[in-house]
């Protein structure tokens, strides 16, 4: 039986013996007598109903349900029988809150809950609907849907007793306080990528529910609103390494929540169903039908807005036409004047795309209504663009669908007020070198204008349902981005939807040339993800009839790298060509021109924003943002070594699942580390240093980074095996690695200290690796760090990159457990890693160690005084431990 059919029979069904029909009586009863019995059964329902109310202060408010809350302690929902078996979102929005270190103004920390009223019994329950498993529609089908609709019955997540029957016996009564002041794990006001949600810190909280109260309720035609105060004790702890104290104890802590009860639209949205080579959020169900050649089907919705023609006459005879209802995005009133007319134009610029497919003023903008008590910018029903003043350098755009369909329903850019601080830093780092308007710490509101306009573009991209696409940088040949009309036409990438950032590639001298130094307005990869996601197909009938035209779009350019889609890669890069934060095809010549603009603006940064920065604190800042900028570059190349280019591939396309990155490539890549090895002095720039506060010999730790990474066999180089004639390999990579470091001793030649520092971190390395020594302390005493702590220079970098991380998560809210769950490159969702076995390398490594006792044996009387010293400790050692 379908839902609509048990739906129709309970609302027929549940009058009669609810509210005690008389079809159970007996016939010889008089009608007078009937009449008297139904009349004092009606009387007792109104009174009941008025005795819950009678002598207490009342707030009562009427829309999709009638709502009242009761001396502020008691709230009630008259449920109409009507809206038994409807379908709603349960969602929860801080309004306010007394320490945004653990939320922010605007957030929904949690995915609304997918619910629906049930009669059961004597109770109604609040169930939770299940939507993982699904039938075909097909009519050979009955009965499997019949069995999945068995098998997904709506859990009971909340019970309530039925207090009353309205006067007219329309609706029940019940009690739902406990739902709105509790400590709701689904609804809680705690936001993991908060400051105090995330490493180094921890949390633990305890409800105070004698200190929660109910605050307003609203009702309208299809949501509720229901606020409350939640009181909470917190204890927030602070751990690094062995560090570990208290950062609040016992702390008393409020938030104002709002909780919007929205009703699912009663027309489903035909649904598009997503393909994995496109950037694309998405919902996934298993899918079963009478097919007996084929098992279970995953079936991906792609995540998107119900964008639908409002003539559609005119959309077919190629006319621009409105769609039937806008997307609209309210700006919250609170963002400072001046940054207004750049999130208004940030928000619009993707009308450009739609307009491509046959829309126009799809996308809209507005600020708050001044004068309309339906607006409630916390409500799940208003998307908007909120500001967060807190000091997290970020912005994201997170998004809530129709579980059913993959309809957007509901989505909101939250901009956190130091994300003016990060666009400054990258515009200065970035372009200063090359562009005079950056070289200043108070850059023009033009200037920064442009910048947080991209940056809002680029999330509302996330809202309308549209992934990273980290591939769209890597296609421009890298002296393209120097080049006047290539980057006045495309900027520096293919699509905002990439980080791609500020020109890093341009040098002092190419901005008054005419080279652009920001991304495009719309990148040409934009527009063809708007065409595939939002453009109708009118002619089909079915999700399943788009797919031939959907899939020859795709395959139409499949040979054109413009429109690859690269994925974001999170715990492990493999793809060099698919990265964060890098500029053009070749990673080692945009490595070498972002370097050259750092010792630059580092050279001349003193003079200048030296009257202006009187505090020093602009440049510490950029100091420490240099140095994560400068490692950002070192791991592009580095991520060359061993690199194997992805695709995802269906039968039929030009391009290859799997690509192994050329030997040449990656011996330039390797040979490009060796040389940063031994030219880090500008790094410790004595000007600067002199007026900042101590720092530490900073060189040196990133030369202890960058020694692991020329070291280090990642990739195809050790779980992978490379067919190619000229491929790089596990025995080159570590020959290459030995010859660079000890280049000065083969020759001969007088070592530095920094040379000599390098050689004894090399046999610490080996050492390890050899398991003939143990690592010192939490990370090794050389330094030898894993990809992601290697850009550990400093705390604070330490700290921001673990955001930045577990904001790629936070963008777009993509369920964190679904991503986890993704070990393969191929298929929906980020890459993960592969879990193969390595290949056979000890024996590389012990005949390095060898190798190495042999050189130090011949050249241990040669040099200076300190170096025969060298030679002979690092001698004496290492045949202690092979002794």
């Amino acid at each position: 039986m379908h839902y609509k059919n048990y739906l129709l029979l309970a609302g027929l069904v549940l009058p009669s013996f609810v509210f005690g029909a008389v079809s159970g009586r007996k016939k010889s009863k008089k009608k007078e007598d009937v009449k008297v019995e139904v009349k004092a059964r009606e009387s007792k329902t109104e009174a009941d109903y008025k005795k819950l109310f009678k002598d207490k202060k009342t707030v009562t408010t009427k829309g999709m349900f009638t709502i009242h809350k009761v001396d502020e302690s008691k709230l009630y929902f008259e449920l109409p029988i009507t809206m038994l078996e409807r379908e709603m979102l349960l969602g929860s929005t801080v309004s306010e809150i007394s320490n945004n270190a653990h939320g922010v103004i605007g957030y929904k920390p949690k995915e609304p809950l997918h619910v629906k009223f049930r009669k059961i019994g004597r109770g109604v329950h609040l169930c939770s609907v299940a939507n993982l498993y699904s039938a075909s529609d097909k009519e050979e089908d009955a009965g499997i849907d019949e069995a999945v609709r068995k098998s997904t019955l709506p859990s009971i997540y909340r019970s309530y007793k039925i207090e009353a029957y309205t006067p007219d016996s329309s609706a029940m009564v019940i009690d739902v306080t406990d739902l709105f002041l509790e400590d709701n794990p689904h609804l809680t006001p705690f936001d993991q990528f908060s400051i105090f949600g995330r490493k180094p810190y921890s949390r633990t909280t305890k409800f105070e529910k004698t200190k929660s109260l109910l605050g307003d309720i609203k009702a309208f035609e299809d949501n509720l609103i229901i606020k409350s105060y939640l009181s909470y004790s917190v204890d927030v702890m602070f751990q690094s390494g062995n560090q570990r104290a208290s950062v609040e104890s016992k702390r008393a802590f409020t938030a104002y929540m709002t909780r919007t009860l929205m009703l699912l639209p009663d027309t489903l949205m035909r649904p598009r169903i997503a393909d994995p080579r496109m950037n694309i959020f998405y919902s996934g169900k298993a899918k079963f039908t009478h097919n007996m050649n084929r098992g279970t089907l995953p079936t991906y919705y792609a995540r998107h807005w119900r964008v639908e023609p409002a003539d559609t006459n005119k959309y077919k005879k190629g006319e621009l036409v409105e769609p039937k209802q806008p997307i609209v995005f309210y700006v919250d009133k609170n963002f400072p004047d001046m940054w207004k007319p750049y999130i208004h134009a940030g928000i619009q610029e993707w009308n450009k795309a739609f307009e491509k497919i046959g829309f126009k003023n799809v996308v809209k903008s507005a600020d708050y209504p001044e004068n309309d008590p339906s607006f409630d910018p916390d409500n799940l029903k208003y998307s908007c663009v909120r500001y967060a003043p807190v000091s997290i350098m970020n912005a994201m755009g997170p998004s809530w669908d129709d579980p059913r369909t993959g309809e957007i329903i509901n989505a909101s850019v939250m901009v956190y007020h130091d994300i003016m601080k990060l666009i400054t830093n990258w515009r200065f780092l970035q372009t200063a070198a090359s562009d005079p308007n950056a070289r200043t710490m108070n850059m023009s509101e033009e200037v920064m204008g442009d910048a947080l306009r991209y940056v809002i573009a680029h999330e509302i991209g996330h809202c309308l349902g549209f992934m990273h696409n980290m591939s769209a940088s890597a296609v421009i040949p890298t002296d393209s981005l120097r080049s006047p009309s290539f980057t006045q036409k495309y900027g520096t990438t293919m699509s905002i939807m990439d980080y791609a950032r500020f020109n890093h590639v341009a040098q002092p001298g190419d901005f008054e040339k005419g080279v652009k130094v920001t991304p495009p307005d719309m990148g040409v990869y934009d527009y063809y993800a708007v065409k595939w996601l939002y453009t109708p197909l009118l002619a089909a009938k079915t999700a399943e009839e788009e797919l031939p035209i959907l899939n020859k779009w795709i395959q139409e350019k499949s040979n054109d790298p413009v429109y690859r889609y690269g994925k974001q890669q999170i715990y492990n890069t493999l793809d060099p060509s698919s990265q964060a934060e890098d500029l053009g095809d070749d990673l080692i010549k945009g490595a070498e021109y972002g370097i050259k603009n750092l010792r630059y603006i580092l050279s001349n940064i003193n003079s200048w924003v030296d009257k202006d920065d009187q505090d020093l604190m602009f440049r510490e800042s950029i100091y420490r943002a240099m140095l994560n900028q400068y490692m950002t570059f070192i791991l592009h190349v580095y991520n060359v070594k061993g690199g194997v280019y992805m695709n995802e591939r269906m039968a039929g396309d030009a391009r290859p699942a799997h690509a192994f990155v050329d030997g040449e490539y990656q011996r330039r890549a390797q040979q490009f580390l060796i040389n940063q090895l031994n030219d880090l002095d500008w790094i410790d720039n004595n000007d600067l240093m002199k007026e900042l506060p101590l720092q530490g010999n900073i060189s040196v730790k990133i030369q202890k980074t960058l020694l692991s990474l020329i070291l280090a066999d990642r990739g195809s180089l050790a779980i992978l095996t490379d067919p190619a004639k000229n491929a790089f390999s596990l025995e080159e990579n570590q020959d290459s690695a030995f010859k660079g470091i000890f280049a000065k001793t083969i020759k001969g030649q007088t070592l530095s200290t920094r040379d000599m520092t390098n050689q004894i971190d090399y046999l610490d390395y080996l050492l390890i690796l050899n398991r003939l020594e143990k690592p010192q302390g939490s990370s090794n005493k050389m330094g030898i760090f894993s990809e992601a702590e290697s850009f550990s220079i400093t705390p604070e970098i330490k700290s921001n990159e673990y955001m930045n991380a577990t904001n790629l998560y936070a963008e777009g809210n993509i369920d964190w457990m679904k991503k986890i769950e993704q070990e393969e490159y191929m298929g929906f969702a980020w890459f993960k890693s592969l879990s193969q076995s390595k290949t056979a390398i000890d024996h590389i490594y012990y005949g390095k160690l060898i190798e190495l006792r042999n050189l130090l044996r011949r050249m241990k009387n040669t040099g200076s005084k300190a170096n025969r010293d060298h030679y002979e400790m690092m001698l004496h050692r290492l045949e202690g431990v092979l002794n």
